[in-house]
């Protein structure tokens, strides 16, 4: 589980500081065009990629690291649930309509957090 963890917080550094990279990079172009005379139209296409800026695709891609994280952990929790369901029912098949309830309930949580996950990163990519 620490592996995990620090794989996403590595991913999630990376992820940040692509964007702050991008920021101050654009800030020190804007600030050398400045020094310059103005702005050349060259240096404003360089800027841009497929019509976005560097921060902008950037942060995009930040806004949806939280729907991947929340699948990929979702997904896991899902499977710990149905082998720990699995176990119950072959150590005592009369307990079939409890575990199988329980189950049912769990899963509906993990999936009402990956989908909550989704909405939350659909609304700030709509703000961007």
């Amino acid at each position: 589980m620490a592996r995990i963890t620090g794989f996403i917080l590595i991913v999630l550094f990376l992820g940040l500081s692509g964007s702050v990279y991008a920021a101050v990079d654009s800030s020190k172009k804007n600030e050398a065009s400045e020094v310059k005379g103005g702005n050349n139209d060259r240096d404003v296409e360089k800027e841009k990629v497929a019509g976005k800026t560097q921060e902008k695709v950037w942060s995009e891609i930040g806004v949806f690291f939280p729907i991947a994280i929340a699948a990929a952990f979702g997904t896991i929790g899902m499977g710990i649930v149905g082998a720990a369901a699995v176990k119950g029912v072959a150590r005592n098949p009369g307990s079939k309509p409890g575990v199988q309830g329980v189950m049912i309930l769990a899963m509906v949580f993990i999936e009402s957090l990956a989908i909550y996950s989704l909405i939350i990163s659909l609304m700030f990519y709509t703000k961007l």
